[in-house]
């Protein structure tokens, strides 16, 4: 069975036929993610304004997604707790349909991470979205920001795809 239906309807379609990281603008994100929600998903949401720096990223992903004890704070452990969340080993509850991820107020022009930083970790979501949907598992992530300057800098990266 194909882990995501064809149905023009459907907002998490429409979300992931360009790639599993899409970017909205605030008009659209509350009524996706609550679109998302009332059909069976599994929110989390990250407040990416407050991460000055990686540690703050770390323990957000850490504690929201309910990394292990032993998790390493670094972007090779990050890279493996996402991989075990794509085969929801932790991090999301079995009856979900799927796991959405949402990165609220993304600023590359912001005393927060760099752009590079910003971009790794989107990759490693990517990776981990494909990964999941290989073992029949439904996983996006959501890039929430009002900046045009940090719009046209992850889309140049080729992983975010701005959608509405």
């Amino acid at each position: 069975m194909a882990v995501w239906q064809v149905i023009e309807e459907g907002l998490d379609w429409q979300l992931v036929q360009d790639g599993f990281v899409a970017g909205l603008s605030t008009q659209n994100l509350e009524s996706t993610v609550e679109w998302l929600s009332n059909r069976g998903y599994h929110v989390v949401r990250f407040d990416a304004s407050r991460w000055y720096e990686r540690e703050s990223m770390h323990r957000a992903f850490a504690s929201a997604l309910d990394f292990p004890a032993y998790y390493g704070a670094n972007m090779d452990a990050l890279a493996d707790c996402l991989g075990d969340v794509a085969e929801m080993a932790y991090g999301w509850p079995s009856e979900a349909i799927g796991l959405v991820l949402v990165l609220d107020g993304v600023d590359v022009d912001a005393d927060g991470l760099e752009l590079g930083t910003i971009r790794a970790v989107l990759k490693l979501i990517s990776d981990a979205a494909r990964h999941g949907s290989l073992m029949g598992n439904r996983i996006l992530c959501i890039v929430h920001s009002e900046k045009d300057s940090t719009q046209n800098a992850l889309a140049a990266g080729g992983l975010v795809s701005w959608k509405f």
